[in-house]
């Protein structure tokens, strides 16, 4: 393994990458990414806007690891019970940075996230704000947890329709992905 570590490194430049941690995702430990992100994104002369909604960005979706993600921290019993494992990934590709997280989900929830996601998928901004804008409605009036809020928010603050896949990897559970494109230009998209 050690001898395929200059290679990971050539792979990850290759791709675009300049930020990639796997591993708990806790509040403590988002503050930590956050302030690593924010050196990174300076080194890139990344300008304020475009910083802030990657890192907007980057936040919303390790909020989604650290409530969704069924796969635990076992490495520490010390560690605070919201610790949840996933993968987050930031890097840039043609005129436009990129956000990629992942996590494990059951496969009961897999359909119900497609269909949120894909419900999403096909809106443009307009329908994007108004739909936000009643699911706020509702998650007042029932007082859910959800409601896909922070989809939504990803999806208005994303300079294209969000990507998202599903790898089965076992009878029980599925590794979700999702990516985020935020053009260093700001460009709108239409679907």
């Amino acid at each position: 393994m050690i001898d395929d570590l200059y290679d990971f490194r050539e792979n990850m430049i290759r791709e675009g990458i300049f930020f990639c941690f796997n591993g708990p995702v806790s509040q403590n430990i988002l503050a930590e990414i956050g302030s690593a992100l924010e050196q990174r994104m300076k080194l890139e002369n990344m300008n304020r806007t475009t910083m802030l909604r990657v890192f907007s960005m980057m936040m919303e979706m390790a909020q989604n690891i650290m409530r969704y993600s069924v796969e635990e921290s076992d490495s520490d019993d010390s560690a605070p019970l919201d610790t949840r494992m996933g993968s987050i990934i930031i890097g840039h590709e043609d005129n436009a940075y990129f956000v990629l997280c992942g996590n494990m989900v059951y496969n009961t929830e897999v359909e119900k996230l497609k269909d949120k996601l894909e419900k999403i998928r096909g809106m443009d901004r307009q329908q994007l704000r108004r739909y936000h804008k009643e699911q706020i409605r509702k998650r007042l009036e029932k007082g859910s947890q959800g409601a896909g809020l922070g989809f939504i928010g990803m999806a208005k603050k994303a300079s294209r329709p969000i990507e998202f896949s599903f790898r089965k990897i076992d009878a029980e559970k599925s590794y979700f992905s999702l990516k985020t494109l935020i053009h260093k230009e700001k460009q709108e998209w239409k679907t």
